[in-house]
């Protein structure tokens, strides 16, 4: 799902990404032992974009995503990471004449 809203001299924009799925390991068919997993991961992304002039944009935003793992064989586990991040853009005047 996205939520996005772009104006003049800016632009946000929201994701949120959902996905569960589930895996079946068989190694041999000699052993009736079969390992099962069953992963779910969310993901959530927020970008914001400022132009302040001709020369010089602005652009910063932030990810947090989860994953939860429910395993037969490894255990079950939860991983939580996160990061942000801005940037600047500075483009030279024409000069040229």
């Amino acid at each position: 799902m996205q939520v996005s809203r772009t104006g003049r001299n800016s632009s946000t924009d929201f994701r949120l990404v959902y996905r569960n799925g589930t895996d079946q390991f068989v190694f041999s068919p000699d052993f009736p032992s079969t390992n099962e997993h069953t992963t779910q991961f969310w993901n959530f992304n927020a970008n914001h974009r400022q132009v302040l002039s001709d020369n010089l944009s602005l652009q910063f935003g932030g990810q947090l995503d989860r994953r939860s793992i429910e395993s037969t064989d490894r255990g079950n586990h939860d991983d939580l990471h996160f990061g942000t991040y801005a940037m600047g853009v500075l483009a030279p005047a024409n000069t040229s004449t």
